[in-house]
């Protein structure tokens, strides 16, 4: 069950990606959560708000992606998705997850932009 539950959480980020739909996607988030990542060769730290602000300025679109590991033990879990195409560019995101009071929601994404 709970793999499900953490599969559906990176669902919804997805699909908010796709919509543009900041709302949607901060609902994914926990309001703690940190990012970090490679963007064009900078190493970039700190919270949500930065790519909420940019999924706001963008349009909704489609792109192809695949969640290829999914990792539960007990009330936290991890998952990787790699995204093609999203905001012109590839990107492989790793998000840890944790069950919280208002159900699983993702508490970390380290993110790589890929050539």
């Amino acid at each position: 069950m709970s793999e499900e539950a953490v599969k559906a959480v990176i669902e919804a980020y997805v699909a908010a990606c796709q919509a543009a739909d900041v709302k949607r996607l901060q609902a994914v988030f926990h309001p703690g959560a940190n990012m970090m990542g490679y963007m064009q060769g900078r190493f970039l730290t700190g919270g949500p708000k930065p790519f909420f602000d940019s999924v706001t300025s963008s349009t909704p679109c489609t792109y192809d992606y695949k969640i290829s590991e999914i990792s539960v033990a007990g009330d936290v879990g991890s998952a990787r998705l790699d995204e093609e195409g999203y905001m012109g560019s590839n990107f492989t995101d790793y998000f840890q997850l944790a069950r919280t009071e208002d159900g699983w929601q993702i508490v970390s994404k380290v993110f790589h932009v890929r050539q």
